[in-house]
C-alpha cells in the first residue's frame, strides 16, 4: 500500500458514516463528504488500480491543475498560481479560525436557513480551491501537509 492509499482509504470511512444523525449538517458529516469528493479529484487517480478510466482521470487532473508541462517563471502563469495560492490561504484561514463545530468555514454562516444548498456549494468551492492549490505545480502550497490536513478534516 503506497503513501496515498494509506492517506485516502482510512479517511474514506468518514465519507460514509454508519450512524447518521437526522437533520444535522455538522462538520463531521457533510464536510467530510465534500472533502472526500475534493480529494478524489486529486488523489484517486494515483491510488486505484489501472483500468480503462485512468486516462480520463489523469486528463481531468491535468485540466484542473494545468498539468506539469508549463513554465512557472512565465509572468502570466506565476500570476495565476499566485491567485490560486492567495485564495487557498484565505479559505484555510477561514477554516482554522472556526470554533463552531457546525460550520466548516467562518465566512459561510447560512446553515439552517433557506440557503442550505448554498452552504454546501460554497463550502465545496472553497475546499476545491484549497485542493487546487495543493495539487498545482509551482504553488507554494503544493504538497503542503497542513493544507491537506485541513482539507480532509
Amino acid at each position: 500500500m503506497n503513501f496515498l492509499e494509506k492517506l485516502v482509504f482510512p479517511n474514506l470511512k468518514r465519507c460514509f458514516p454508519t450512524n447518521r444523525v437526522s437533520g444535522t449538517y455538522g462538520r463531521s458529516r457533510s464536510s467530510s463528504r465534500v472533502a472526500c469528493l475534493v480529494l478524489a479529484l486529486f488523489l484517486i487517480p494515483y491510488t486505484v488500480r489501472a483500468d480503462e478510466h485512468d486516462d480520463l482521470r489523469n486528463k481531468w487532473v491535468t485540466i484542473l491543475t494545468g498539468g506539469t508541462n508549463y513554465n512557472t517563471n512565465d509572468a502570466t502563469i506565476a500570476s495565476a498560481i499566485g491567485s490560486i495560492v492567495t485564495l487557498a490561504n484565505r479559505y484555510q484561514g477561514y477554516m482554522t479560525a472556526n470554533t463552531n463545530p457546525n460550520l466548516l468555514f467562518t465566512n459561510i454562516t447560512n446553515l439552517g436557513t433557506n440557503a442550505d444548498s448554498a452552504f454546501f456549494v460554497d463550502s465545496y468551492n472553497q475546499l476545491q480551491s484549497m485542493a487546487l492549490a495543493y495539487g498545482t505545480k509551482g504553488s507554494s502550497l503544493q504538497g503542503n501537509a497542513a493544507l491537506l490536513s485541513n482539507i480532509i478534516k
